[in-house]
């Protein structure tokens, strides 16, 4: 959103709320490490007698290089369940080993490491990615506080902090933690009031990104007038359910009219 302040010397611009809402699934780099990024993949609660008496079957297995799909017909083949999933997935080439493991943990496994989630239907098992209504919700129906609030927000927040701060910025990311009590309310007031602290899991339960989740990842000030902070809530989890990650990047430009071509002087940005 653009808004501009009238008959005034000062064009008083922001742009604020360009929100990045982050769901968690795609190629992962090994099971161990998703499973301890992410929550586990649940199987369906529901399913038929052929894929539950499957489920319960031991599992020895390897291969090297193989597709997903071709390592799931393999697998199925061995526990009598039908095995699917779709591409890209099922195209993906992976190296595994698994000795003695129930078909249950390792379908667990296989759905954290791609981020999937399995679906029932009769015989049928069928990995995929999680629709719409798998998905964390932030509630942003709010229209949030007047613009000229935001600007005098960023501003101050932008040209408060020490060098050390804006150290660990450039370092990967200044932590809430490590904010002055100011520059905290500053920042709980900001995502409190664009309605990026609250929302809802799937199954309808509250989702809260607390406070201290925060982390500042960019800064930009400008003695002519231009102020960007870039936050980032990190993972936001709930076990069995897609995690959540919210970007936001502020921009506060109050250059005087006629000054709109200045480039920002002063610039910190974290590598994530």
């Amino acid at each position: 959103m653009r808004a501009a302040k009238e008959g005034g010397t000062v064009r008083n611009t922001l742009v604020r709320g360009l929100v990045a809402l982050v769901v968690w699934w795609g190629a992962a780099q090994g099971v161990a490490a998703r499973a301890e990024e992410y929550p586990a993949s649940r199987l369906p609660g529901q399913v038929g007698v052929v894929v539950a008496r499957a489920l319960e079957q031991r599992v020895t297995y390897t291969a090297t290089e193989a597709t997903l799909g071709e390592i799931l017909r393999d697998i199925g083949a061995l526990t009598g369940a039908d095995l699917l999933a779709m591409a890209p997935a099922s195209e993906r080439k992976v190296s595994i080993a698994v000795s003695d493991v129930s078909l249950r943990e390792f379908l667990e496994d296989v759905a954290v490491l791609f981020g999937y989630k399995w679906r029932a239907g009769g015989s049928i098992l069928l990995l995929s990615p999680p629709t719409a209504q798998d998905l964390p919700r932030l509630d942003t129906s709010s229209p949030g506080p007047p613009d000229e609030k935001v600007l005098e927000t960023m501003r101050s927040l932008a040209t408060s902090f020490t060098p050390e701060q804006l150290e660990a910025v450039a370092a990967g990311g200044l932590p809430f933690s490590a904010l002055s009590a100011e520059q905290q309310t500053l920042v709980a007031w900001y995502v409190d009031n664009e309605g990026l602290t609250s929302g809802t899991w799937p199954d309808g339960a509250p989702l809260l990104v607390p406070n201290s989740a925060w982390r500042i990842t960019r800064v930009v000030t400008d003695p002519a007038g231009v102020y960007v902070i870039d936050l980032d809530s990190g993972r936001v989890t709930r076990e069995g359910f897609v995690p959540l990650r919210v970007f936001t990047s502020v921009v506060a430009d109050l250059r005087p009219e006629g000054e709109e071509g200045a480039t920002p002087i002063y610039e910190v940005t974290g590598e994530d």
